[in-house]
C-alpha cells in the first residue's frame, strides 16, 4: 500500500524525506506493532476502564476500543517494576486521558504521577 500525496507532502515539509511508512493493519498502527517487535517493548499495566475511546454515540451505533496504551522498555521496567497506566474519565473528549504513575505500589495510598 502506497503513502497519500497528503502524507509524502507533510513528510517534505517536516524533514521526513528518507522516513517509513508503515500503513495501517485493520484499526492497528502497523507503527506501533512495529515498536513492540523491534525495540522489544511492552504494554504497561492499566487501571480502570478498558476502553479508552468511544465515538459518544447511543445503543447499537456506540463503538469503544482502548486505542492509547504506554509501553516500556526493558531498561524502564527495572527502575519501575510497579508502574501502572490510570485510565481517568473522560471529559471533553473522545478519548480517556491517561495518567502514569511511576510509583503505583499495590498497597499504597499516595499516587505518585507526572
Amino acid at each position: 500500500m502506497k503513502q497519500t500525496p497528503l502524507l509524502e507532502k507533510h513528510q517534505r515539509r517536516l524533514g521526513f524525506d528518507h522516513g517509513e511508512y508503515f500503513p495501517p493493519r485493520g484499526r492497528a498502527g502497523r507503527l506501533a506493532l512495529w515498536w513492540t517487535k523491534e525495540l522489544q517493548v511492552q504494554e504497561i499495566g492499566f487501571k480502570g476502564n478498558p476502553y479508552t475511546w468511544t465515538n459518544s454515540r447511543l445503543g447499537p451505533a456506540n463503538v469503544q476500543h482502548r486505542l492509547d496504551k504506554a509501553l516500556e522498555n526493558l531498561d524502564w521496567f527495572r527502575c519501575y517494576p510497579h508502574a501502572q497506566v490510570l485510565h481517568e474519565l473522560k471529559i471533553g473528549s473522545d478519548h480517556s486521558p491517561l495518567i502514569l504513575c511511576s510509583n503505583a505500589f499495590p498497597n499504597s495510598s499516595e499516587v505518585v504521577s507526572f
